[in-house]
């Protein structure tokens, strides 16, 4: 089963009531130093480096991480 994303949108569209869930979210896992597993989940695409496209060494991983995420390493840098 694929874990869901938490992406730009959702900070987009949400609900001032919302907010407080976030929060506690954001709260405990500062508290406990556990990162909710949808925030850990990144899209891994390889690109190409040079020589030959069929030797899979000639390629290296770029890993795209959630907006949200990329927010909360900020909230946790910061702390």
């Amino acid at each position: 089963m694929k874990t869901p994303k938490i992406n730009i949108q959702f900070l987009e569209t949400i609900e001032p009531d919302q907010v407080v869930e976030i929060n506690l979210i954001i709260n405990r896992s500062l508290f406990t130093g556990v990162v909710p597993n949808q925030m850990k989940i990144a899209e891994v695409i390889p690109i190409f480096k040079a020589f030959d496209p069929t030797e899979p060494k000639t390629y290296r991983h770029n890993s795209l991480l959630p907006a949200f995420s990329k927010h909360f390493e900020m909230i946790m840098y910061n702390n």
